[in-house]
C-alpha cells in the first residue's frame, strides 16, 4: 500500500461553537513552515523534559510512542502506544505533531535496522552526507502503510514536509534519547533533517481529544492526548 500526502486547503470546523483550524501546507504558524516546525520538535523531543509542558510556549508539541530496548540485532519495539493529558491555561493554543516522521544526522547509523550487511565495516558505517540523509529520508517515509490523525472524531489529512538543515540538539538529561530506534543518541549537536507527516492545528477554549496513529513496515506507533484549554474547562473526554 502506498501512503500519500496531498496538498490540502485549511480546514476549519467547529466544537462547542468555537473554530478550529488545521494549518495548510503552504502556510506558516509563528513564521515557520511545517518542515522548520519539524525541526523545532525534534529539538523539543530530545530537550531536557519534553513532556513537561509549558503554558508559556507559543506551541504545544505532541509525540507518540518511543519505546526501542535491546542491543544491536536484538533492538526491537516494545510498545505501541501513548497516553497523556495536558491542562492548558489558555484561551487557544496551537498544538503540532508528527503522525508519523524520519530524521537522520551526520553520524547516525547507516544501517539502522534489518537486514544488515554481511561485511562488519559496512555494517558498522555512519552517515556521512546530505545526500545520504535524504536518499535514507525517501527510502523510510516509502514503507509507511498506515496514516490516521483525528481531532475529536474529526478525520484529519496530515501535510507531508521536510525541514531545512538544522541543527538537533540532544540534552543529557533527555530519557528519549535511550529508546530511539536506531540506539541510543549521545548527548551533543547533530546537523540534522526531518521529513514526515504533521499537522498543526489551533485550537481554542475546550476539551479536545487528539489521537494519531501510524504504520512502516512492522512498526507502529500512536497516542491519544486528552487535552483542556482554558481555566474554566472540565476534562469531558
Amino acid at each position: 500500500m502506498t501512503v500519500k500526502a496531498r496538498v490540502i486547503t485549511t480546514y476549519i470546523f467547529y466544537h462547542f461553537s468555537k473554530m478550529i483550524r488545521i494549518l495548510k501546507s503552504d502556510e506558516k504558524y509563528l513564521g515557520r513552515t511545517y518542515g522548520e516546525w519539524g525541526a523545532e520538535w525534534w529539538n523539543w523531543l530530545c530537550s531536557e523534559d519534553p513532556d513537561n509542558t509549558s503554558g508559556s510556549d507559543p506551541i504545544v508539541f505532541l509525540r507518540a510512542n518511543l519505546d526501542y530496548a535491546g542491543e544491536g540485532d536484538g533492538r526491537r519495539q516494545t510498545g505501541r502506544h501513548f497516553e497523556h493529558k495536558l491542562n492548558i491555561p489558555k484561551n487557544s493554543v496551537a498544538v503540532f505533531f508528527p503522525v508519523i516522521e524520519a530524521q537522520f544526522y551526520i553520524g547516525h547509523p547507516y544501517y539502522y535496522e534489518p537486514p544488515y550487511p554481511a561485511d562488519k565495516k559496512e555494517r558498522n558505517r555512519l552517515i556521512e552526507t546530505d545526500e545520504e540523509m535524504s536518499y535514507l529520508l525517501d527510502k523510510d517515509l516509502q514503507d509507511v502503510t498506515h496514516l490516521k490523525a483525528v481531532i475529536n472524531d474529526i478525520e484529519l489529512t496530515p501535510v507531508r514536509a521536510r525541514s531545512p538543515i538544522f541543527t538537533f540538539k540532544v540534552s543529557e538529561k533527555n530519557e528519549l534519547r535511550n529508546k530511539m530506534q536506531q540506539g541510543i543518541i549521545p548527548a551533543g549537536e547533530y546537523h540534522a533533517i526531518t521529513e514526515g507527516y504533521w499537522i498543526l492545528a489551533i485550537l481554542p477554549t475546550g476539551n479536545y481529544k487528539v489521537h494519531f496513529e501510524a504504520a512502516r513496515k512492522e512498526l507502529f506507533y500512536s497516542a491519544t492526548y486528552n487535552i483542556l484549554i482554558g481555566e474554566n474547562s472540565m476534562i469531558l473526554i
